[in-house]
């Protein structure tokens, strides 16, 4: 009860007068950053800086007020970041930022932010102001200049008191119920101007599954070329030996019978070493272990056949 009948309307009424403040420093500097870079668009170096210097602040004014509306009403207002360019150079950072709408929606916010703090606070405030002086003016009556009452009607101080009160009970409600609808309508410019749209939406969507596909198709590339260096560097250097061994023990086979039996020895050796190195590119592809045993023991694994001391 305390929460809805002081409280919140004390919020409000502070999110108000923090809006007008935050609208008016918004809009200025919006407004001079604007027509300042588009005086100066001929000249790009001097007028695309200053448009993205005035897009950042009116970002930031469009963040504040969010934050100040989540803090005073509870009200929570998704933040739509910056565009950025699909690729690096001088001028496309700007450029992008002139070609979005998100962009010059968060400028024109910032701009009707100021007017309508400016009806809605001081709509609010006189209400307030008028309602509560009528209610608390036994409070304070008999500090007033004067001996005659309140105002020059041809009444009792005490009928002009007890009038006053009424009409502050009387303007208690409509101070309350202005203050809601001028809430109402900041929450409907923020929705209106900074919430992102379906078709936004859906273009940030297919920009991150852009962004994600292209680091999906490098890690398989490089996943592959991985693999063929570790073939080429462990497997195939053991199979290569392993096929001359056999070459040179089949040579010697009917001549020298002793070197032929080393040799296939050896051979066994390099067939051996070739089935686990083609294992431990198995291994890296999914260590199995890592399924089993976790993160801690497939690192474990990985440090021990390194042969660097790790």
């Amino acid at each position: 009860m305390l929460h809805r009948l002081a409280v919140r309307p004390a919020l409000e009424l502070g999110y108000l007068v923090a809006a007008l403040v935050l609208g008016s420093a918004g809009a200025t500097v919006v407004i001079a950053g604007v027509a300042t870079s588009a005086s100066l668009v001929v000249v790009a170096l001097i007028g695309l800086p200053l448009f993205t210097l005035t897009a950042w602040a009116a970002h930031l004014v469009a963040v504040a007020a969010r934050v100040l509306a989540r803090t005073a009403l509870d009200v929570d207002v998704p933040v739509r970041p910056l565009p950025r360019p699909e690729r690096p150079g001088l001028l496309r950072g700007p450029l992008s930022l002139v070609q979005s709408a998100a962009v010059w929606k968060e400028l024109l916010f910032s701009c009707l932010l100021l007017a309508l703090a400016t009806i809605t606070a001081t709509a609010v405030l006189c209400l307030w102001s008028a309602a509560l002086a009528g209610v608390l003016l036994p409070a304070y009556v008999r500090a007033l200049p004067g001996d005659d009452g309140i105002s020059w009607l041809p009444w009792s101080p005490a009928v002009e008191t007890a009038l006053g009160v009424l009409v502050g009970l009387a303007l208690l409600p409509l101070a309350r119920r202005a203050s809601t609808l001028a809430i109402a309508a900041h929450v409907s410019l923020m929705r209106r101007l900074l919430v992102p749209g379906g078709g936004e939406v859906l273009r940030a969507r297919v920009s991150d599954l852009e962004v994600s596909r292209a680091g999906m198709v490098d890690a398989a590339d490089a996943e592959r070329r991985r693999i063929e260096r570790d073939l080429h560097d462990g497997a195939q250097q053991h199979l290569v030996s392993l096929a001359i061994n056999l070459g040179r023990a089949r040579a010697k086979l009917d001549d020298d019978p002793e070197t032929a039996r080393e040799l296939i020895a050896l051979a066994h050796d390099e067939a051996k070493d070739s089935i686990a190195a083609l294992r431990d590119v198995v291994r890296g592809v999914h260590p199995a272990v890592l399924t089993d045993r976790g993160l801690d023991a497939a690192l474990s694994a990985l440090a021990a056949r390194s042969p660097v001391p790790v």
